[in-house]
């Protein structure tokens, strides 16, 4: 988890310790899952081989949002439902 900066002993004067180190591991939480998120992001485009070409995705559903959100947000891809294929 180098890639998520530490967090500050106290981010929040007057409050008590305990409440900023929750927050502070909150904090590293969502970012690690986001950087999951966009791993799984970057290993579909790498198989990507042609412009014409088709991928289907398996994931669990905690993934659903941020993948289809990257997927939208990529000028090279688009994002087909699987049931009009079905």
């Amino acid at each position: 988890m180098s890639a998520v900066p530490r967090c500050q002993t106290n981010p929040m004067p007057g409050k008590e310790k305990v409440v900023s180190t929750r927050i502070c591991v909150y904090a590293k939480l969502v970012a690690s899952w986001h950087l999951r998120n966009l791993e799984m992001f970057a290993n579909l485009t790498r198989l990507i081989e042609g412009p014409n070409e088709r991928i289907v995705v398996l994931y669990g559903q905690g993934h659903e949002f941020l993948l289809k959100q990257f997927i939208r947000e990529s000028p090279d891809l688009e994002l087909v439902d699987p049931l009009d294929f079905l």
